[in-house]
């Protein structure tokens, strides 16, 4: 090859690869051009962007400003002073935050079609605004529905919904009131009666009511503008009929499964109705499933959890006549047509007033036992009439089961299924005094000092009374006893016989309560019960209500008691009992400021012995199964071997129950004795501070706990812990082994035994109650519930009573008002409503 062929070849590559170099510049260059294009176009998008950001962040503060002041006015001072203003006395109240719906409330944002979105504003039904609020302050009157503006601190009208003609939107009549309300995914839930379940949409613009009608739901013809002008109704086959016309409470829930409703693009509720003849449960597919109660058939309230399970009040299922929870863990997909029977496997039947959860109730049978029910995370509390708050924490097992208690002049606590005694639970920092017999005619000796309410009554005093009642009502002979005080707690104890079977209906009557104790007996019988003094009662009485019928009464005995809060002790015929009290116990708050108190005191020097006893109670003879003692103790230390609790077998044998803190051992441990068998803590107990205690035998291992941690366990009891004889707290059975400086607190004996979980949380959650300041009772002195609300955004429960609302962090009341409750408390985000 030639030189300049070598050239000519070099320059012919060279200039190839410029021309490929400059073919890859022009494409680099519209490549770049375009990425800044592009960039450009990203910019304007960020930018855009950002202003939507910027747009939603000044809107959220908008939002937060409004909910602030929200939290800070509408509380019983704000929508209830608004309320008041108009003159409005509400049936029920639902704060309704659309952000809870399954699109956050996105729905609101597409209802410029809607005839309600475009019906002329500032009218007597109509207020300002077209748009839906985000939080809606639904108000229930007998005969008018409300729906206020919550995005707005005056709160102002937004829509109304009258109840005055047959076929208004929500159907009743001039006959018909309102008592229940719910909305969630756009749908507005309404319970009337005795006329009937509404459910109405806002985004499907349709009005329907479900009555008895074999021919199913009625539609209502008109459009939610036209929701008052009288519009007809047609019957349509979209529901089915429901059991009754009488509907008294409303729950609405979406179920994971839900279908979309094309009409609206959510998912479709599901709601459930308590009607005076069952319960009805409109499916999501439309389908109505029944469920018949056992006996009348009355639910009288209703409730879903976030889960979706389902909670019916039957009200008059129980041996005592006064209702039951039933827990349905899946929805029936039938008709249920017997509710004790039909209940799911795996589901829970919680029983009032008897064995199991022994939840609170009425005294009074009309009443039906729960004021409300609230399910939530699960959690049901259950409002009681007369008793205060049960809150149970529910499982799909009816053996492990778990529930707190509050009330107005006792600390709330925790106990296990069939809880047999709960104990040292006061709030009272009085010290305990040697419970004095208070008759001074306990043998019915001086005939001066009863008297008789009319006559017909035949009595006379001479070692006994005897009465005949001969007219065939009422009669009573009473006696004063002024040294009965307001709220305390006493033991009664009756030694009586019967002339006549027909007494057995005869009555003992003991400080404005009536208790029904005295059975058909042909020897002399002693009846004991426990009674709560009601305020401005200071006497005792024999009632009779048979003709002809005769009674002696032997004695009648009359002493103060520490009393057993065990649930329902007041039940008709007395409860579990009391603890007698010997010498003087020292009570003072558990921390500065604490509302719980401890006790202390306890000792054993011959002549001056200090302790507490509660006489024989069969309830805590455990046998071979299952048994808890739950406490809390103070130890401050430097003391000889101290006798915490004991409770002799029968005949003195080795069958009892006996927990004993030793320190003349270098464990300083609490032991566990059961029979002539035991378990020692492996740690020492805490100096100096309050320390939490399970002691049991589960599965017939015994076991100890220390603030919610296994300390010792394994060691194999299968005693048989029976007994005859009494149980003393502080000191031994031998009035030995007592120590004045131990505290203790919150006793607890069942005779099931809880799982470790439920040991931790009992632990964590009543720790709170030890620490300084801590408020835990129902605020007042009532503990007639009259309403619940759970907020779902902070988990705050509201109890309202006619003294005020209290608000609950788990046990302790972080807050409350002074202000009556008399219907209902609604409560989302910090906004509080109630009537």
């Amino acid at each position: 090859m030639t030189l300049m062929s070598s050239i000519s070849k070099l320059t012919g590559s060279v200039d190839q690869l410029a021309a490929e170099a400059n073919v890859t510049k022009v494409q680099l260059d519209a490549q770049v051009a375009q990425a800044e294009a592009e960039v450009i176009s990203a910019q304007a998008e960020q930018t855009a962007t950002e202003a939507v950001r910027d747009e939603s962040a000044a809107h959220a503060a908008d939002a937060a400003t409004h909910l602030a002041t929200v939290k800070a006015n509408v509380t019983y001072e704000g929508i209830g002073a608004i309320l008041a203003e108009k003159a409005v006395t509400a049936v029920d109240i639902f704060v309704y935050d659309t952000s809870l719906d399954s699109d956050g409330g996105a729905w609101r944002k597409r209802c410029q079609h809607t005839s309600w979105y475009n019906e002329p504003l500032n009218t007597a039904t109509c207020g300002a605004r077209r748009e839906f609020p985000a939080v809606a302050v639904i108000v229930a009157e007998e005969n008018r529905l409300t729906i206020y503006d919550g995005d707005d601190p005056a709160l102002p009208m937004w829509m109304v919904f009258d109840n005055d003609f047959d076929t208004d939107m929500i159907y009743g009549g001039a006959t018909s009131t309102l008592t229940s309300i719910v909305m969630h995914n756009a749908v507005l839930v309404i319970g009337a009666s005795p006329y009937a379940l509404n459910v109405v949409s806002f985004l499907a613009e349709t009005g329907r009511y479900l009555n008895t009608s074999s021919l199913g739901s009625h539609l209502y013809k008109g459009t939610i503008s036209e929701r008052n002008d009288n519009k007809n109704i047609v019957q349509d086959a979209y529901y089915g009929p429901i059991l009754n016309n009488r509907v008294n409470d409303v729950a609405i829930t979406v179920l994971p499964d839900a279908p979309v409703d094309p009409a609206t693009g959510l998912p479709i509720p599901t709601i459930a109705a308590a009607t005076s003849g069952g319960t009805s449960v409109i499916r999501d597919n439309g389908a109505v499933i029944d469920i018949l109660n056992w006996g009348s058939n009355r639910t009288m309230r209703v409730a879903f959890d976030a889960d979706g399970r389902l909670f019916i009040h039957d009200a008059h299922y129980s041996v005592n006549g006064y209702g039951a929870v039933v827990q349905f863990n899946a929805l029936p997909d039938e008709n249920a047509s017997a509710l004790l029977n039909n209940h799911a496997a795996g589901d829970a039947l919680y029983d009032v007033g008897i064995n199991g959860w022994n939840l609170p109730r009425t005294n009074d049978s009309n009443v039906h036992g729960f004021s409300t029910l609230l399910a939530n995370d699960g959690t049901l509390a259950c409002g009681s009439y007369t008793t205060g708050l049960a809150t149970l924490y529910y499982t799909d097992s009816d053996n492990d089961g778990l529930a707190s208690f509050h009330g107005w002049d006792h600390a709330p606590y925790f106990a296990p299924r069939n809880t047999k005694a709960v104990f040292l639970a006061e709030t009272d920092k009085t010290d305990l005094v040697t419970s004095a017999e208070l008759n001074d005619d306990a043998d019915m000796i001086d005939s001066s000092l009863w008297s008789y309410s009319a006559d017909g009554v035949d009595w006379s005093i001479l070692g006994q009374v005897t009465i005949t009642e001969q007219n065939g009502s009422d009669r009573s002979l009473n006696r004063n006893l002024p040294g009965i005080k307001d709220n305390k707690y006493y033991r009664v104890e009756i030694q009586y016989n019967n002339s006549t079977t027909s007494a057995s209906g005869n009555r003992i009557q003991f400080a404005g309560r009536v208790y029904y104790v005295l059975g058909a007996v042909s020897e002399p019988t002693t009846q004991v019960f426990y009674a709560k003094a009601m305020p401005g009662f200071q006497n005792i009485g024999i009632l009779l209500s048979q003709t002809n019928a005769t009674t002696t009464i032997l004695r009648m005995s009359v002493k103060e008691v520490d009393f057993d809060r065990h649930q329902n002790p007041l039940a008709s015929g007395g409860g579990p009992g009391g603890l007698i009290v010997n010498g003087t116990i020292t009570r003072i708050p558990v921390a500065a400021g604490a509302e719980l108190v401890a006790y202390s005191g306890f000792r054993s020097v011959s002549g001056s012995e200090k302790y507490l006893v509660q006489p024989y109670n069969s309830g805590l003879n455990f046998g071979t199964g299952d048994f808890s003692v739950m406490f809390w103790v103070f130890d401050p230390g430097g003391h000889s071997t101290t006798a915490v609790l004991q409770r002799k077998g029968m005949g003195g044998a080795d069958t009892g129950l006996y927990i004993w803190r030793f320190t003349s051992t270098s464990s300083r441990a609490l032991v566990l004795t059961v029979g002539n068998n035991g378990i020692s803590a492996a740690q020492a107990t805490p100096i100096g501070v309050w320390t939490h205690v399970t002691m049991m035998r589960r599965n017939s291992e015994l076991s100890v706990y220390l603030d919610g941690k296994l300390s010792a366990g394994g060691i194999a009891n299968a005693y048989d812990v029976i007994s005859d004889q009494p149980m003393y707290f502080g000191v031994s059975a031998d009035i030995g082994g007592g120590n004045e400086a131990m505290r203790y607190a919150l006793w607890r004996i069942s005779d099931t035994a809880p799982v470790p979980d439920q040991i931790a949380k009992i632990y964590e959650e009543e720790r709170k109650l030890f620490m300084p300041g801590a408020q835990c009772t129902l605020y007042g002195t009532s503990d007639a519930v009259t309403a619940l609300a759970r907020d779902p955004k902070t988990n705050l429960l509201h109890v309202g009573t006619s003294q005020g609302r209290s608000v609950f962090d788990g046990l302790v009341r972080v807050a409350n008002t002074e202000n009556p409750v008399t219907t209902a408390i609604s409560a989302v985000g910090g906004m509080i409503a109630e009537q």
